[in-house]
Protein backbone atom coordinates (compact mmCIF):
# COMPACT_ATOMS: atom_id res chain seq x y z
CA UNK A 1 0.00 0.00 0.00
CA UNK A 2 1.35 3.41 -0.95
CA UNK A 3 -0.10 6.34 0.96
CA UNK A 4 0.32 10.08 0.87
CA UNK A 5 -0.93 12.81 3.19
CA UNK A 6 -1.04 16.53 2.48
CA UNK A 7 -1.18 18.90 5.42
CA UNK A 8 -1.27 22.53 4.29
CA UNK A 9 0.50 25.27 6.19
CA UNK A 10 -2.35 27.59 5.10
CA UNK A 11 -5.37 25.78 6.51
CA UNK A 12 -7.61 28.81 5.93
CA UNK A 13 -7.43 28.40 2.13
CA UNK A 14 -6.54 24.69 1.79
CA UNK A 15 -7.69 21.46 3.40
CA UNK A 16 -5.82 18.33 4.30
CA UNK A 17 -5.96 15.45 1.84
CA UNK A 18 -5.09 11.75 2.05
CA UNK A 19 -4.86 9.11 -0.67
CA UNK A 20 -3.80 5.47 -0.86
CA UNK A 21 -3.24 3.07 -3.72
CA UNK A 22 -2.39 -0.61 -3.85
CA UNK A 23 0.82 -1.36 -5.74
CA UNK A 24 2.38 -4.65 -6.76
CA UNK A 25 6.15 -4.97 -7.03
CA UNK A 26 7.18 -7.94 -9.14
CA UNK A 27 10.63 -9.40 -8.57
CA UNK A 28 13.12 -8.82 -11.33
CA UNK A 29 14.44 -11.81 -13.21
CA UNK A 30 17.92 -12.77 -12.06
CA UNK A 31 20.49 -11.90 -14.72
CA UNK A 32 22.26 -14.77 -16.43
CA UNK A 33 26.01 -14.52 -16.01
CA UNK A 34 28.33 -15.85 -18.66
CA UNK A 35 31.94 -16.62 -17.96
CA UNK A 36 34.10 -18.47 -20.44
CA UNK A 37 36.59 -20.82 -18.84
CA UNK A 38 40.00 -19.23 -19.32
CA UNK A 39 43.01 -21.05 -20.67
CA UNK A 40 45.41 -22.50 -18.15
CA UNK A 41 47.96 -20.12 -16.69
CA UNK A 42 51.43 -20.68 -15.29
CA UNK A 43 52.24 -20.01 -11.66
CA UNK A 44 53.19 -16.36 -11.25
CA UNK A 45 50.83 -15.11 -13.96
CA UNK A 46 49.11 -11.87 -12.98
CA UNK A 47 45.31 -12.13 -13.32
CA UNK A 48 43.92 -9.87 -16.01
CA UNK A 49 40.87 -9.37 -18.23
CA UNK A 50 41.89 -12.59 -20.02
CA UNK A 51 40.79 -14.56 -16.94
CA UNK A 52 38.29 -12.11 -15.41
CA UNK A 53 35.91 -11.68 -18.33
CA UNK A 54 32.38 -12.40 -17.05
CA UNK A 55 29.44 -10.76 -18.88
CA UNK A 56 25.78 -10.13 -18.08
CA UNK A 57 22.87 -8.76 -20.15
CA UNK A 58 22.18 -5.95 -17.66
CA UNK A 59 24.16 -2.82 -16.80
CA UNK A 60 26.46 -3.09 -13.82
CA UNK A 61 29.93 -4.08 -12.79
CA UNK A 62 31.68 -7.21 -11.56
CA UNK A 63 33.82 -7.55 -8.49
CA UNK A 64 36.35 -10.37 -8.65
CA UNK A 65 38.13 -12.07 -5.78
CA UNK A 66 40.99 -12.50 -6.34
CA UNK A 67 41.13 -9.28 -8.33
CA UNK A 68 42.90 -8.23 -11.51
CA UNK A 69 46.57 -7.76 -10.76
CA UNK A 70 46.65 -10.56 -8.17
CA UNK A 71 48.75 -13.71 -8.51
CA UNK A 72 47.10 -16.96 -7.42
CA UNK A 73 48.79 -18.70 -4.50
CA UNK A 74 50.50 -21.98 -5.29
CA UNK A 75 47.77 -24.05 -3.55
CA UNK A 76 45.32 -22.98 -6.29
CA UNK A 77 47.46 -24.63 -8.97
CA UNK A 78 46.35 -28.05 -10.25
CA UNK A 79 49.11 -30.38 -11.29
CA UNK A 80 48.48 -32.90 -14.05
Amino acid sequence: MLSVAFTPTDSADYTSAHASVQITVNPAAAPVLSWQAPSGISYGTVLSAAQLNATAPVPGMFEYAPAAGDVLPVECIRFR
